[in-house]
């Protein structure tokens, strides 16, 4: 990065500010300088790529991501990261996948348990998608 002493939790904050910034393409560029300087993405890092991709419409590609996680035990998703997924889910209208994951999260088998945002969250989307079928 322009020959200035960087690390991973400074990458990340400009990953993060490139997803905000509707530059996903350029936040996931940087992925490649943490890899190349040594770094291991951390959980912070993947958060913020997941909700990257997810501000960026891309929900579908942002749930691929969190399986990818879950399944290669890439790192321990927390609840910012399902939090992220269940929004992203519930904005492209798969109410029932975040309910899945919610019910997921609920579950003995996952050391995460659900904070109310969450259930906010599907509930909103629950009445969204009954708000939509009577008009």
């Amino acid at each position: 990065m322009i020959g200035i002493p960087s690390d991973l939790y400074a990458m990340t904050i400009s990953i993060n500010c490139h997803c905000r910034l509707n530059q996903v393409a350029y936040g996931f560029a940087l992925l490649a300088t943490i890899f190349k300087q040594g770094y291991s993405p951390d959980q912070a890092t993947y958060n913020t790529r997941i909700n990257g991709l997810v501000l960026a419409d891309r929900v579908f590609e942002a749930v691929e991501l969190f399986k990818k996680l879950l399944i290669e035990k890439l790192c321990e998703p927390d609840q910012i990261t399902f939090g992220t997924v269940i929004n992203g889910l519930c904005k492209v209208g798969h109410t029932s996948k975040a309910l899945e994951l919610l019910r997921f999260m609920e579950s003995v088998s996952c050391k995460c348990k659900p904070y109310v945002e969450h259930y906010n969250a599907v509930i909103d989307s629950l009445c969204k998608d009954r708000m939509e079928i009577t008009h």
